[in-house]
């Protein structure tokens, strides 16, 4: 479409040109006798009324004789400059119109040498997957073809364009989401070149070398992960692997330490936050196995809490809200201890706050007392309070010795 509409406009451009190239000029758009005719007829008249001046003797002889080279000069001015704008002859008007039919011809050469010809045609293969995953008759082979088109395309764009590092990470993306984990490594090796500040790509970097190895923490994974820890210390693929790296080498408490960071930074409901309790609760046992303690902190991890969650029935809310479940300490920080996410289409309904919903494993449902458990509707889908959105409390509760299930009816509207 942005070609069509490329090609019309030059097309509109050329006509317009060669129009007014090959338009017979009017009679009154020329130099035509009747323009020099009035110019002669004006100094005429300015020269009489001189004259009579004069021989009313308003104005002297060397006065009239001063205005009348004036007047004859003004004259020959005004008629020198009509020639000027004559018509262009034959020869020059066709030398323009080959001009103009050259100029879209050379753009449209100038622009696939150095434009953006190529990313245009790979959006195009992009736009076409997308439109054939969204068909309903297609085949396993066309996606397979379609992806290998992609992926020669991509090719030639990252040779084309070394300077570039969005190439070569898609790429290694590519590669990565197909398994071939050693064929993504070498674009993902280019991307931290081109991007060497980049901690969030050092971390895919390293991870990308740790599958490439068969899950071994070799010097190599070890060293790009530590790379991408000093660039950004928050980056949980880096704090992962040196969870690995330590719990490899018997540092139980390094490996908590770090498993503990990465989850404090994701969503409470990305996928990796149940590994990563799972080698937070491995490396606890360890370290109790081992005589070092963590005793009370392996038999806390069972604190949990049934919960049954409803809507007030007088209230009308959208099937599509979103709706969270937390835990908080009593009267104490208001980050949830355990929290998880629902829709209203999912009330009433009984869930169970227990230590995989926590955000943060120093703070979970064992590390507090006494709780408050909230229910609530936000509009927003954020999950901070906010006013006009819709809740239920209950507390105190004693995580550790509750009556299940408890019940939150959420009715209560946030001034």
């Amino acid at each position: 479409m942005l070609w069509l509409i490329l090609a019309l406009a030059a097309c509109f451009g050329v006509i317009f040109v060669i129009s007014g190239l090959f338009a017979r000029p009017s009679v009154e758009s020329g130099p035509s006798s009747v323009e020099q005719a009035l110019n002669r007829t004006l100094y005429e008249e300015k020269l009489a009324d001189l004259n009579a001046q004069n021989a009313a003797g308003e104005i002297s002889n060397a006065q009239r004789q001063a205005l009348e080279l004036e007047f004859q000069r003004q004259f020959l001015l005004d008629n020198q400059a009509l020639p000027a704008q004559a018509a262009s002859t034959p020869r020059g008007r066709w030398l323009l119109v080959l001009c103009a039919l050259a100029l879209p011809v050379f753009a449209g050469l100038v622009y696939m040498s150095i434009g953006a010809s190529a990313e245009l045609q790979f959006k195009g293969l992009l736009d076409s997957r997308t439109d054939l995953l969204s068909g309903d008759s297609h085949s396993e082979g066309d996606i397979q073809a379609a992806d290998a088109e992609i992926l020669v395309r991509l090719h030639q764009l990252e040779k084309a364009r070394p300077d570039k590092p969005v190439y070569p990470l898609l790429l290694a993306r590519l590669y990565q989401q197909r398994g071939d984990f050693q064929a993504a490594v070498p674009y993902y090796r280019k991307v931290v070149s081109l991007l060497p500040q980049d901690g969030s790509l050092q971390g895919e970097y390293a991870q990308a070398l740790f599958f490439a190895a068969d899950n071994q923490m070799t010097p190599a994974v070890l060293a790009a992960a530590q790379t991408a820890h000093a660039i950004d210390p928050q980056d949980a693929t880096a704090l992962g692997l040196l969870g690995i790296a330590a719990y490899h080498d018997s540092r139980y408490g390094d490996a908590i330490g770090h498993w503990q960071q990465a989850l404090s930074g994701l969503r409470p409901d990305s996928a990796s936050r149940a590994s990563l309790l799972a080698g937070i609760n491995s490396a606890r046992q360890k370290l109790a196995a081992s005589g070092q303690g963590a005793q009370e902190t392996v038999a806390a991890s069972t604190a949990s809490l049934q919960v049954d969650v409803s809507l007030a029935d007088e209230l009308d809310v959208p099937a599509d809200t979103t709706v969270f479940v937390y835990a908080r300490a009593w009267q104490g920080s208001p980050m949830p201890l355990a929290i998880k996410r629902l829709t209203r289409a999912d009330l009433p309904t009984r869930i169970t706050l227990d230590e995989s919903l926590a955000m943060n494993p120093a703070f979970t449902l064992a590390s507090a007392e006494q709780v408050e458990l909230v229910a609530r509707v936000s509009f927003a889908g954020s999950a901070t309070a906010a006013p006009g959105d819709i809740e239920g409390k209950l507390g105190p509760v004693d995580p550790q010795d509750s009556q299940s299930p408890l019940k939150v009816v959420i009715g209560r509207k946030i001034p």
